[in-house]
């Protein structure tokens, strides 16, 4: 489970430090709404976060709910945040929120990521349901 980075008026932000792996992560246990996910790497190639409606570690063999492309060496957001727009995700999970990261767009993809050296983030903000 994930330490709370940030926990403002009911909306939570659980940072992970990556590693060079698939990342298998859970963010929450039980009923939550995704409101953005926000990654900042230097990896040299797109990283693949895949989002899971569960309460377990992912593995390959599951099917994600979501999967979201960041490009090479980035700092992004999904959806990308704008100065004076409110744009949320708004992706409801009834079991809980787990992810993954891969090289590859493929469900059963097992190609972890590379770090480089330094260390790399990525943010899931939610709202506890």
């Amino acid at each position: 489970m994930s330490d709370i980075a940030f926990n403002n008026k009911g909306t939570k932000i659980v940072r992970v430090v990556l590693t060079s792996s698939t990342n298998p992560t859970i963010v929450f246990s039980g009923k939550a709404i995704i409101q953005h996910i926000l990654i900042y790497s230097s990896i040299a190639g797109g990283i693949f976060v895949k989002l899971y409606d569960k309460n377990t570690t992912p593995t390959n063999s599951d099917i994600p709910i979501m999967t979201n492309r960041f490009n090479t060496a980035t700092s992004g957001a999904y959806p990308q945040i704008t100065a004076g727009v409110k744009r949320t995700l708004d992706c409801f999970c009834e079991n809980g929120i787990a992810f993954r990261t891969t090289v590859n767009v493929e469900d059963n993809d097992n190609t972890g990521i590379t770090i480089p050296s330094g260390v790399k983030w990525i943010w899931i903000e939610y709202i506890e349901v």
